[in-house]
């Protein structure tokens, strides 16, 4: 049986990991909602630390270097 405190520390690191993916599917709602896309084309392959978003118009460039695949778009 593992000590008592590896218990408590384990849940309280599940639940931080839970709350950061509710606060990620927010952000990435609310932007959507004011016009921004999301790069990922699924929310299967959303990561929860990160959020890559389009901008809504075309001329604006932001960390063009991310990623090389849509460094144009």
């Amino acid at each position: 049986m593992p000590p008592i405190n590896l218990i408590y520390a384990f849940h309280a690191s599940l639940t931080q990991i839970m709350k950061g993916a509710e606060v990620s599917r927010h952000i990435k709602k609310a932007a959507e909602e004011v016009g921004f896309k999301g790069v990922p084309l699924s929310e299967d392959v959303q990561v929860n630390g990160m959020s890559a978003l389009y901008f809504p118009k075309k001329d604006d460039v932001v960390a063009g270097r991310l990623h090389a695949s849509i460094k144009g778009q």
